[in-house]
């Protein structure tokens, strides 16, 4: 779990009931939570195989998570709109 000091959101990761996110169940997924507007939205919902370790770039634009399953770690760019998109950044 990580916080933003600029946009005031709570990034963090799920992987779904203990020993359930695997590489033949990936339902792992990453949310955000808007603490000012109290609002939760998923980033990447399902498809991940145990995701873990998460952290913000220093200028808070870039999201990494660790996939520990498939041995990768996933970029989340952050946009001005609110929008985002991703890629493998390993």
């Amino acid at each position: 779990m990580c916080l933003s000091q600029n946009n005031f959101c709570l990034y963090f990761t799920d992987s779904g009931p203990f020993c359930h996110s695997s590489l033949e169940n990936k339902i792992g997924s990453v949310y955000m939570i808007d603490l000012s507007a109290m609002t939760m939205k998923p980033l990447l919902h399902g498809g991940l195989a145990m995701p873990s370790g998460i952290c913000l770039s220093l200028d808070e634009k870039i999201l990494y998570v660790s996939e520990t399953c498939v041995n990768r770690v996933l970029r989340i760019v952050l946009t001005e709109d609110g929008g985002f998109h991703h890629n493998t950044f390993y």
